[in-house]
């Protein structure tokens, strides 16, 4: 077995324990949100400024053109959260609704999805309150969202990112030692961070209303600041990356180690509630820079990405972690132009890897099996633009990219077995101070 044990959360992080209403038996098997094969209908982008987010849904026609519904107000100030790193798994369609993390306002909105036409309506979250309220994440920066289906019911996961340090002043070059952060603090020292802040919590979806939420796991500074989280076929895993210091190489042998984490759990439904269990360590190394983890091979393997090896000589872009593979070797290959992966995603199957390249815009397809990656064909150039979220419909069929250029845009991608070409694009409301971050496709995968 490729994990062992890791000890770090054994005392710098609590191991929380949710009791969250009743459940079923331990043995009960679940199901992601991502399960199903049903072509994409809507497609939905979130804009955001400094004074407010809204939420842009587009029709998919039937030659895979995009066409604008309109956009609706997800009630919260809009940005990139107060991290500064950048991660846009900020959106989730479970069923007829629509989950949207509001990171700069560390809530979370809910809306219906009426299924012929596409339309948004949020959905109150605190009847008591006069108005339409979003439901507080419980934590800082909420920067990933995932759901599944246990028991009968359906679940809601948040990623509290909590502040990330970034090394502002390098003191000695390319080294962590002595680096102060954007709070003037030596980034080996980060007392600022509070742990209620930087957390996982849990909440279960009934007819739109987010309840009973509750802390499954806290993490303390020196795991890192939290990038992704991603739940495994049949529900039963948790993967979880955290990004360390991107911008600063550690010095190993100074101490003055921040790097990247990657570690799974199980989730446990006992009696009274959910918990995070059996914690496992991704043997990472000192890495650091991580943001991007997906699932594949019906939970056999974990790819990650944006991965760059501290010796300055390689850089592990693509990253495969064979979960039941005995010889204990992670598979990577490095991106051609030697830029990070700015958006990834992976087949059902699980032997597809998608992978978009930062400074040229390209996609490229790597097939994967037990040998590792191989390349296929040619990548895909997406007008040269930064591909910032990718996401697979249907029964892998078509792509949605969000790419940034000289302006904003969302792009459809055919996929015919090995071929990629591009079937429609339609250019994003420009305007200055707004951005775009994240992507879902309804119905959900």
């Amino acid at each position: 077995m490729f994990h062992k044990k890791f000890n770090t959360l054994s005392t710098a992080a609590a191991v929380g324990t949710l009791a969250i209403l009743a459940g079923c038996n331990a043995d009960d098997v679940g199901s992601s949100s991502q399960e199903g094969a049903s072509a994409a209908r809507f497609v939905y982008t979130t804009a955001q400024s400094a004074d407010d987010a809204h939420v842009m849904a587009y029709r998919v026609t039937d030659t895979g053109l995009l066409a604008e519904v309109s956009s609706y107000s997800a009630g919260a100030i809009g940005g990139q959260s107060v991290s500064g790193v950048e991660t846009d798994d900020i959106l989730a369609v479970v069923g007829d609704h629509l989950v949207v993390l509001n990171s700069a306002s560390h809530s979370i909105s809910v809306f219906s999805i009426n299924e012929t036409s596409g339309v948004l309506t949020r959905v109150d979250q605190n009847e008591i309150v006069d108005g339409v309220q979003n439901m507080p994440s419980g934590g800082l920066n909420p920067v990933s969202v995932e759901t599944f289906d246990r028991g009968g019911k359906t679940w809601v996961l948040v990623a509290n990112q909590g502040v990330l340090q970034v090394c502002v002043n390098q003191g000695q070059a390319q080294s962590v030692v002595g680096c102060e952060d954007q709070n003037g603090q030596l980034v080996g020292e980060p007392k600022s961070i509070v742990q209620n802040e930087r957390n996982i919590r849990i909440y279960q979806l009934v007819e739109g209303r987010l309840v009973g939420g509750k802390t499954l796991q806290r993490f303390a500074p020196d795991i890192g600041a939290l990038a992704e989280i991603s739940v495994g076929p049949r529900a039963m895993q948790l993967a979880v990356v955290t990004t360390g210091i991107p911008n600063a190489q550690p010095d190993v042998s100074s101490g003055y180690v921040l790097p990247s984490h990657g570690m799974t759990y199980s989730i446990v439904n006992r009696a009274d509630g959910f918990s995070l269990a059996d914690a496992a360590g991704l043997g990472f190394g000192q890495v650091a820079g991580t943001h991007l983890v997906r699932w594949g091979g019906n939970g056999s393997v974990l790819f990650f990405a944006n991965a760059s090896l501290t010796s300055n000589t390689s850089h592990l872009d693509l990253v495969g972690v064979p979960l039941l593979d005995s010889e204990s070797a992670l598979r990577y290959v490095a991106m051609p132009a030697k830029g990070y992966v700015s958006a990834m995603a992976v087949s059902m199957g699980g032997d597809r890897v998608y992978a978009a390249e930062n400074a040229t815009g390209r996609v490229y397809q790597f097939a994967w099996s037990d040998n590792g990656f191989s390349p296929v064909n040619e990548p895909l150039v997406a007008s040269g633009d930064v591909v910032k979220s990718m996401v697979l419909s249907g029964a892998d069929q078509t792509i949605f990219m969000l790419t940034n250029g000289q302006n904003w845009q969302l792009t459809s991608v055919d996929v015919s077995g090995d071929d990629l070409s591009v079937t429609g694009s339609v250019a994003l409301p420009a305007s200055a101070g707004t951005g775009f971050r994240g992507l879902a496709v309804y119905p959900s995968r």
